[in-house]
């Protein structure tokens, strides 16, 4: 049995595996070493994944995550996990090699997550062999929810919005310029309070702004991005709630700038499991 996670900094999915078929699904709150101790990790695994688990041992554990980009970061990661299961190997990894695994299992491509931030690799021969730093979504994460929804928001308090789209967003959020400046400069995760603002453009989709606005941003995705690889040749995969809604449009601005969509997934469980269930230990 294999025990596969996929972890952000809100919540972690957890899989139970066998060769054929999951055993267990489990959700938990997010794992992320960057803000976590070993200890919290361990408060997290010992109250919410090992009583779902009702005894069951793996074998084996591969955790995928955010802030795990770093051998000693990763460390906690492990302490916490072989704390409850101490002969079982764990292997740690980053959030990019897991969506890079799960999106192209052992072929070459390149593997890219649009959520509520951005990244892409180069995959090549079962590793990453490239990588544009993403730089978070004020520097970077072009195309991400943040992003979307900060140009959004600077149109709307600007009085860049067409009209009838102004009033809808009025209506929706019943907020003012004072609010929007506190959530954004003095609260935490404003990379979260601006991507929330996705539904809206999601929703409103066919209106000719939204449209240009979603376009234009994953085309500097792929030309700040993906054109530093500089393999065109290759398919260009991806995973993350924002690639799934705007799959349409994400789609046609690919072939525009002469790439090939490959697999768009809205989560990377999927493809880890097979990946895993498929690579010899």
């Amino acid at each position: 049995m294999l025990l596969i996670a996929d972890s952000g900094s809100t919540k972690t999915q957890w899989c139970l595996t066998g060769p054929d078929s999951v055993l267990r699904e489990i959700r938990t709150d997010g794992i992320n070493p960057y803000h976590m101790t070993a200890e919290r990790i361990q408060e997290i695994t010992e109250a919410q994944l090992l009583p779902a688990l009702e005894g069951l041992q793996p074998e084996r554990i591969y955790f995928y995550g955010a802030g795990c980009n770093q051998p000693q970061r990763n460390r906690a990661v492990i302490e916490a996990l072989q704390h409850h299961w101490k002969d079982t190997p764990v292997e740690v990894a980053s959030d990019m090699l897991g969506a890079a695994r799960s999106l192209c299992g052992r072929e070459d491509g390149m593997a890219c997550i649009l959520g509520t931030g951005a990244n892409s690799c180069l995959f090549e021969g079962g590793r990453i062999t490239g990588n544009t730093a993403p730089m978070g979504y004020i520097l970077g994460d072009e195309g991400s929810g943040a992003v979307l929804g900060r140009l959004l928001v600077a149109d709307w308090s600007k009085h860049q919005l067409p009209d009838d789209l102004s009033r809808m967003f009025e209506e929706t959020y019943k907020t003012d310029t004072l609010q929007v400046i506190e959530a954004v400069y003095r609260q935490p995760q404003a990379n979260r309070y601006l991507a929330s603002f996705c539904p809206f453009l999601s929703r409103n989709i066919e209106h000719p702004y939204i449209q240009q606005l979603v376009r234009s941003e994953f085309t500097r995705f792929v030309q700040r991005n993906l054109d530093n690889y500089k393999r065109k040749e290759l398919p260009v995969h991806f995973t993350g709630s924002v690639a799934w809604v705007f799959r349409g449009i994400l789609t046609e601005v690919l072939t525009a700038e002469g790439y090939r969509a490959g697999r768009i997934r809205q989560a990377p469980m999927e493809g880890l499991l097979a990946y895993h269930r498929a690579t010899p230990t």
